[in-house]
């Protein structure tokens, strides 16, 4: 009987086609992520405060967009404040590298870094996606946010912990962050840590490995970096989150609220 399966060299020449395209693929992606974090940052106006927000999908569902956020903070008394947000489902570290680079550049005043950023990475940005969809899908047809009964609250809280074990836990940061925190210190801009708690119900579920992983690098940051964190307080029941992580609308609007207090006491400093 003959073998009429391709030679090994077809196989090592189909393979290494495979990872060119998705070589270069993933540098097409990165140079078009460069030139719109660019874009963006070229929004920062040396006579306005730059406040930069930088994060995952916690921070995109949490805060306000750009505009609207710049709006609540002239309604509580800040007339010059100059938000800017970059929020992405399933980024890592590695995405925002052009960022991090760009940032030594246009020198803000106040960064936010959403700890789950710094802290973890996922698994699955695919899973990310489709979440996203699902949740755009809910705001569009105005779905109710009220309490959950006890069995979707049930069914909710398991999904919710099985998401928990597609993350990894990040042991250090990238080069391109270290570099921007070495910079921010010298240069004397503020950067904060931002935790964005769970909803009430689903905090006692959170790994304790979890919890000694984040103590552990908040106070390495702390100490090399001079860096503060701040976690929002009071933590929100579940009628105010997607899946005990993400806000809602209702969470959105207190989170969005918490946050321009916030800054607003760092300016009175």
């Amino acid at each position: 009987m003959n073998d009429t399966s391709p030679p090994l060299s077809v196989w090592i020449c189909s393979i290494l086609i495979v990872i060119i395209f998705f070589g270069m693929v993933s540098f097409a992606v990165q140079k078009k992520e460069a030139y719109l974090f660019h874009k963006k940052l070229g929004k920062i106006d040396a006579n306005k405060i730059n406040v930069i927000a930088i994060g995952t999908s916690l921070t995109r569902y949490a805060l306000y967009p750009d505009k609207v956020m710049n709006s609540l903070a002239k309604s509580k008394g800040i007339n010059n404040l100059n938000f800017i947000k970059f929020s992405y489902s399933g980024r890592t570290l590695y995405h925002f590298n052009a960022l991090f680079k760009q940032m030594c550049c246009h020198r803000p005043d106040i960064v936010f870094l959403d700890t789950s950023l710094v802290f973890y990475r996922p698994k699955s940005i695919l899973k990310a996606r489709i979440r996203d969809i699902k949740y755009f899908l809910r705001t569009l047809v105005s779905m109710p946010t009220k309490p959950l009964n006890r069995r979707k609250q049930r069914k909710t809280l398991e999904d919710w912990q099985k998401n928990l074990q597609y993350f990894h836990l990040r042991k250090k940061l990238s080069p391109s962050l270290e570099t921007f925190l070495e910079y921010a210190k010298k240069h004397h801009i503020l950067v904060f840590l931002l935790d964005f708690t769970r909803a009430q119900e689903a905090q006692k579920y959170f790994p304790e490995k979890f919890i000694l992983h984040e103590k552990k690098l908040i106070k390495y940051y702390q100490d090399k970096y001079n860096i503060q964190t701040i976690t929002f307080s009071p933590q929100l029941p579940a009628s105010y989150y997607y899946d005990y992580a993400h806000a809602n609308p209702k969470g959105q609007e207190i989170i969005s609220n918490f946050f321009i207090d916030q800054i607003k006491q760092f300016i009175k400093q």
